[in-house]
Parts: structure tokens; sequence; C-alpha cells
């Protein structure tokens, strides 16, 4: 069976081994077979439901603010603030999708930059969110103190992401020979590799995280593995954060921001979903 390769982002032993991961995920999301990666974002999130989790930031968002979207991809949610009358800046890696961005969203401003330092003034936003972007990252706590960064005193930052740590599985898990989902092992006939998959990703992996890797010892629980590096791409299989809610709050706590997230929700009269993990925290003034 192959072994689970995880990781604190915070431990100062395994930070080179972070820096190798993070260069290889640097190279993947470069490479020709991710062209698609920033369109298949956009039709994953081309429509918003009034109830999606999304949604939140609409609801935050108020005529005049300066919002960031930090790991905007294809700027989906610059679509969905028009009617707010928000100045929307789109921050992320790659100016090539930005420079895309550029031409179909008039008014709209866009940065290149890395998403852990991004250059841009202290202070300077109402409003920072990010959508599905956390998991992502080799070093979320260096991401949440950007956030906070950025967001002036009193203002908001909004996260969306997956909910994985609680549950001890993660879609880049090595879970059976081939990569690819479960139900498409299911759908092609790979019965024994479909059976593994399942075994590991609803027993196996679960029982090594919760056992071996508790909270208070590895924070921030990186996969220095993820499945994308192998194999081919499929949703969320490029994860290497094994988002933890909890830890998030405490760790938006300690930088100044303050979870208001239940709140928000019922002002909005919306329940608070489990999963996805929503946070909405204020930075204190």
């Amino acid at each position: 069976m192959e072994s689970l390769v995880l990781v604190s982002a915070k431990d100062p032993a395994r930070q080179d081994e972070l820096q190798r991961l993070n260069a290889r995920l640097a190279e993947f999301y470069n490479s020709a077979g991710s062209a698609g990666y920033f369109e298949f974002g956009y039709e994953q999130n081309r429509v918003w439901a009034p109830d999606s989790e999304q949604w939140v930031v609409h609801h935050c968002a108020q005529p005049g603010m300066a919002v960031a979207d930090l790991g905007c991809g294809s700027a989906h949610a610059f679509d969905h603030l028009r009617d707010r009358d928000v100045h929307y800046t789109g921050i992320d890696w790659s100016r090539e999708q930005l420079d895309r961005n550029a031409a179909r969203c008039a008014g709209a401003q866009f940065v290149a930059a890395p998403l852990y330092d991004t250059g841009l003034p202290a202070e300077a936003y109402d409003l920072c969110f990010t959508f599905y972007v956390l998991e992502h990252l080799v070093w979320p706590q260096r991401f949440l103190a950007e956030l906070v960064r950025l967001t002036k005193r009193g203002g908001l930052v909004t996260i969306v992401c997956p909910s994985y740590r609680p549950d001890g599985r993660i879609p880049s898990f090595p879970y059976g020979g081939r990569v690819m989902p479960l139900g498409r092992k299911l759908k092609s006939g790979h019965w024994i590799d479909a059976a593994r998959h399942l075994y590991r990703r609803n027993v196996v992996f679960p029982r090594i995280v919760q056992s071996r890797y508790p909270r208070d010892r590895f924070p921030f629980l990186i996969n220095c593995e993820p499945s994308c590096l192998r194999g081919a791409y499929y949703t969320d299989n490029d994860a290497v954060y094994l988002v933890d809610r909890d830890e998030i709050v405490a760790e938006l706590a300690a930088l100044g921001a303050n979870d208001i997230t239940h709140e928000v929700f019922a002002d909005w009269n919306r329940p608070l979903p489990s999963d996805p993990c929503v946070i909405v925290a204020r930075r204190r003034a």
C-alpha cells in the first residue's frame, strides 16, 4: 500500500520539502495538461444560485466597497458583483489568464502576484475573499496572513473552501492504482481498484489521519504527494491542505480577525453549511 506523506505547513524542519512541493505544483499549473484548468473553474462557477455558498460574498459586498478576490482564476466573481457597484480587484499568479479576464471584465482591475505576498498596500480593501483556493496552497497560514493584511480595520475576510480534515480524507490521496475518481472507476469496470479506493477513502486513511496526525501537533496538515502529480487531473486531486475550519478560525483570530459567520448567516436568514467550509471574519478595529 502506498503510504501518505503528510507534514505540517508550520513545521520548520519540513520547509525544504514544502518548497519542493510548491515548485512541483507550479510546474503542474503551467503545464500543457492543465491548459483548461481556469476554463473548467469558470464553467463550474459560472452560475451562482442565490442560496449558494458563494452568494455570501454578494450579501456582504456593499456599494462603493473596494473588494479583492484572491486566487480569482477566471474572475467569475466579478460577473456576480456587477450589481453591487463595487471596486473589484482580482489577484492571481497567471498573467496570461488575467489578460484574458481584463479583456472580458470592463471596469475590473487585475494584479498578477504571488498569493502569499501580493505586494499590494496594507489595509486597502473593505472585503477580501477567496473561493476554493485555500485547499490548494502549501502554506495556508501565510495566505491567511496576507488576506488579513490587505483588509481594512473593521473590514471583512470571507473564505469558501471544502472541509477535508474532519473526515480525514482529501481527493488527492492515493486511493487506488489508477488516478481517477471513484465514479469513473465504477463506470469503466475497474471493480477491484474501485473497491480498494472506497476502502482506503472511508476506512484506512481517515484512521491514519486521526491517529497519527493530531491537530495540536500537526497544524495545517499538507499532503506532499497529491495524485495530480502522478496522473491525470480531476476535480481537487491537486488540493494539498486538509482544510480544518477550527484551525483557520483560530489562526484568523490570532491575526486580528474574529469569526462572525454565524451572525452573517443569521442576518442573511440562511443555515450555515458544514461542508463546504464558509468563514466570514471581521478584522478588529
